[in-house]
């Protein structure tokens, strides 16, 4: 699955568009504010402030963890939030690609309980002589 771009999203204001490339409509989206994607735990610890602030002083912030897309229901999103300059370097608002990694967190999960699993068998298996 490609990367999509969200939205491009101002300094402290709501979001204005998102690519015709996004999964969420743009009508759905539009007019949101920022933290709508992000899970109720996050924003309690103020994750998007902080992703704002990252992107804000370095030019980017990436985050892997979930999101949640308009209808509520939640996806693993490998996420960068870059800054978006004029030609002077003034900041003009920011740009956020998220791509749905669902699937890879099902597929590693899976693969980590299997790990789970065979450790705590074998590790009560007794040697043979």
């Amino acid at each position: 699955m490609p990367d999509r771009p969200a939205s491009q999203l101002q300094c402290r204001a709501p979001i204005r568009h998102t690519s015709s490339g996004s999964s969420a409509p743009c009508e759905a989206v539009a007019g949101q504010r920022y933290d709508f994607m992000f899970t109720e735990e996050d924003r309690a610890r103020g994750v998007p402030q902080h992703e704002i602030e990252l992107a804000r002083q370095t030019g980017r912030s990436e985050d892997d963890r979930w999101h949640l897309r308009c209808d509520g229901s939640r996806f693993w999103a490998s996420g960068l939030l870059g800054r978006h300059n004029d030609l002077s370097g003034q900041l003009l608002g920011y740009v956020k690609v998220v791509r749905d990694r669902t699937d890879l967190r099902m597929r590693m999960e899976a693969l980590q309980s299997r790990s789970t699993r065979w450790s705590a068998n074998s590790s009560g298996a007794t040697p043979r002589s």
